[in-house]
């Protein structure tokens, strides 16, 4: 089944279109040159590229960059409503309310005209603020180079890009996997030295050193909790009580750890 799942994406994989997106996301989570990819993009959008390609990069590169350029947005817009139908406006207030597309700076709110008797409020609110992505990148070691020979992490089914989602859940269960220095087999850390056995063997004929992940007791958000901060959702991490069975209640509950964070920040990258 695989073989031939992989033998229907291979001509889309192959194309021009397919390795420009993939190139400009890549350089969009490593934050280099930012302004070139959104050239890029605009290019795209020139090209007549399918408006789903486009969106889901814009999207990526607000959420990197902490939002794109306001002037530099609005003629985005435009282009695309002039390419694309200005049926898509409605699209494209929405992706801005839920805080997937934003001008950098956030416009300031307007004020709204109140009677003599009350303090002057405002009725609109300016949007939350996307995430500082490069604090969650490093924290979450979310670009990860994986020897082709050890295969383990998962960067390495992305092109080096480990999702945020799986690294999530990876900070409760397996920390050891975010953490640079992983458990190798025995016991010994990635920096230990190899055997004298090993060593004394020429280079091409030893044995590569596979990594291990080590597993340990759910211990919630530990060591994580101020790049969890910068994540909108609320941050929770609670311990489930027992139903009052008796041995539920003699025997340590496991852990239950919820962020709150719905993958809206990811959606546009993942889904599609």
């Amino acid at each position: 089944m695989h073989t031939e799942i992989s033998e229907q994406l291979s001509p889309f994989t192959r194309t021009d279109l397919f390795n420009k997106g993939l190139e400009i996301q890549q350089n969009l989570l490593a934050s280099y040159e930012p302004n070139s990819q959104i050239s890029a993009i605009e290019d795209l959008i020139s090209q007549q590229a399918p408006l789903q390609l486009v969106l889901r990069l814009l999207c990526i590169a607000s959420l990197t960059s902490g939002g794109i350029k306001a002037k530099s947005l609005e003629n985005i817009k435009r282009e695309i409503l002039q390419t694309y139908g200005y049926e898509l406006l409605p699209l494209l207030l929405s992706l801005n309310s839920l805080s997937l597309l934003l001008p950098n700076p956030l416009p300031k709110p307007a004020p709204t005209p109140t009677p003599s008797n009350q303090t002057g409020s405002t009725s609109l609110k300016p949007p939350p603020i996307p995430p500082v992505f490069t604090s969650v990148r490093k924290s979450f070691r979310l670009l990860s180079d994986t020897p082709e020979a050890t295969p383990t992490d998962v960067s390495y089914v992305y092109s080096g890009h480990a999702p945020l989602s799986v690294r999530l859940v990876q900070a409760v269960a397996m920390k050891g996997v975010v953490l640079t220095n992983l458990p190798l087999v025995g016991g010994a850390s990635s920096n230990a030295p190899e055997s004298s056995a090993q060593t004394n063997l020429p280079a091409g004929q030893r044995e590569p050193r596979v990594e291990k992940v080590a597993s340990h007791p759910i211990t919630g958000w530990k060591g994580f909790e101020d790049t969890l901060r910068l994540l909108p959702g609320a941050l929770v991490d609670e311990i489930q009580k027992g139903d009052g069975d008796s041995k539920s209640s003699t025997c340590e509950s496991p852990r239950a750890v919820s962020s709150g964070y719905m993958l809206k920040r990811h959606l546009c990258q993942q889904r599609h």
